[in-house]
């Protein structure tokens, strides 16, 4: 029940009915000729102590048995100059004694909403909420709005310039807010096929291909927790990975299945087999705490054996320079980076990115750009980004993300996993584009588990 909160207090009403009736709680006065008469004068002994305005006050007997009677007082009050008037009303209860009716509040006139006036409250209140949610949704169309008429403008003027990575991408959100928006979808086609595709892998041995922009994302295998580190060939036809102690490559379908090699330093406890492509496409290596293993083809393999005297570590990494010539590993005795030439099958300290990382202590492994000019280096809250010989080094703020990133076919983006989510970090800017995953709305593009990693990004055929 509304009381007088708004209107006149409830505290008031009983102090100022307790001056004005008396102890007993008795108005009106002596004579009055109906109990509608005492209620009337009651009400303005009443409200002469009020500073409420008031109006439309009106009296009706509801019941009278000529001993015994109630009256309905209804009246409009306001409590400020602003609020509308609000309408109002109250029971007071009038006895005959000896003939003449007084008025005894014995609910102290306690003023409550009528049913007309809640009725229109209700329907201000439903008025107003739809006039909000009006609002809201104009609001909410406007912001769409303008965001596609960003990302288009993005798009196209990137479609323009050849920039097709920035041109997938905007124009995939342009898809996604409004699929036929003039006639986007050809381009958005073109560019994201120029840009390529990315594959990922779960621990739990699924593997995934998606277009580079985070469309498409496909299955291409289930594999169990002994499958990992997968590794794409550079034309993205062919898929490498380490099961249990073997390396096996399939087609990147899942299909043709072949165990390359199979050897005794690998285990599924120790995760220590994994193997890469080199850029060529023609040669695998692949990792052990042994040394390293050079795969030609199926069943023709060999031990890069200068690496016996070395220490590779637990999970041992390397990385292909961008001419295939050699390999580098960490050595995790000395933390030196040494390498191994492919053509004399020697090893050696490898130098030639300058003072700057004489060592691999805090690093895990290097990257070459697909030009060979820059190397992406990984540290713990960042990637090292910096030409070849060391020099302009710049570090790309990223927050903390998986075991390795793969740069574009142009050079100009890395790949990387951060937990749930598959991010594309632009190689100059540091700018970083969540593509699919967690951190992207639409459910076209989440992924039902938290933890993705081994990005490899790939020309599309």
């Amino acid at each position: 029940m509304f009381r007088l909160s708004q209107a006149l207090a409830a505290a008031s009403i009983v102090a100022i009915l307790a001056v004005v009736c008396g102890p007993l709680g008795v108005c009106g006065s002596l004579g009055v000729s109906g109990p509608d008469t005492a209620a009337r004068t009651a009400f303005e002994q009443w409200a002469q102590q009020q500073s409420t305005p008031y109006k439309d006050v009106s009296y009706q007997t509801i019941s009278n048995d000529g001993t015994f009677a109630i009256v309905r007082i209804t009246a409009r009050f306001k409590q400020t100059a602003q609020a509308d008037w609000v309408e109002m009303q109250a029971d007071v209860e009038c006895r005959n004694v000896g003939g003449k009716w007084q008025a005894s509040p014995y609910y102290y006139m306690n003023f409550a909403l009528t049913q007309a006036e809640q009725e229109r409250i209700k329907a201000r209140q439903g008025a107003t909420a739809t006039a909000q949610a009006l609002q809201q949704m104009a609001t909410a169309t406007a912001e769409s709005e303008q965001k596609l008429s960003s990302y288009y403008r993005a798009g196209i003027a990137a479609y323009e310039k050849g920039e097709w990575w920035e041109a997938a991408y905007n124009l995939r959100k342009v898809v996604e807010l409004r699929p036929t928006y003039r006639d986007v979808g050809a381009r958005w086609a073109e560019a994201r096929e120029k840009v390529g595709k990315i594959g990922f892998a779960h621990p739990d041995g699924a593997f995934y291909v998606m277009y580079a922009d985070g469309s498409n994302i496909i299955k291409v295998f289930q594999g169990d927790e002994t499958t990992q580190y997968p590794s794409w060939s550079p034309d993205g036809s062919k898929i490498v990975y380490a099961d249990g102690n073997s390396i096996v490559v399939m087609d990147a379908d899942g299909a043709n299945r072949q165990v390359l090699m199979t050897v005794d330093y690998a285990s599924p406890i120790c995760r220590c087999l994994i193997p890469h492509w080199s850029p060529d496409g023609t040669k695998i290596v692949a990792g052990t705490p042994g040394g390293l293993y050079i795969i030609a083809h199926t069943n023709n393999y060999a031990k890069a054996t200068c690496t016996d005297r070395y220490q590779l570590g637990g999970s041992p990494t390397s990385s292909w320079l961008p001419d295939s010539r050699g390999i580098l590993f960490c050595e995790r005795y000395s933390y030196h980076w040494i390498m191994y030439d492919i053509e004399s099958q020697n090893c050696s300290q490898f130098t030639e990115l300058g003072d700057r990382l004489n060592d691999c202590y805090t690093t895990r492994f290097i990257t070459w750009s697909p030009d060979g000019k820059r190397v992406a280096i990984p540290a713990s809250s960042y990637i090292l980004v910096m030409n070849a010989d060391g020099s302009n080094p710049t570090r790309l703020a990223v927050s903390e993300f998986g075991s390795s990133l793969s740069w574009s076919p142009d050079g100009k983006k890395i790949v990387l996993a951060r937990g749930g989510t598959i991010v594309v970090v632009d190689s100059s800017s540091g700018e970083a584009f969540p593509i699919a995953g967690k951190e992207i709305s639409g459910a076209q593009y989440q992924f039902s588990s938290d933890y993705y990693d081994y990005p490899s990004w790939f020309p599309s055929k």
